[in-house]
């Protein structure tokens, strides 16, 4: 029950900061994301030509 509080607080205060956001502020996280996920692809991909 104590993790469920914990984890309904932390989602709170999430949806809190977000509803605060600008969309200026959304659209340069969300590249950040999406760097972020084409880096770690480059890096599977180099990991999967190394293993075959």
């Amino acid at each position: 029950m104590k993790w469920t509080l914990t984890f309904y607080n932390h989602f709170l205060s999430l949806q809190k900061r977000y509803q605060q956001e600008t969309p200026k502020q959304r659209l340069a996280e969300k590249a950040w994301f999406d760097r972020q996920r084409q880096q770690l692809q480059q890096l599977l991909d180099s990991v999967e030509v190394i293993l075959n």
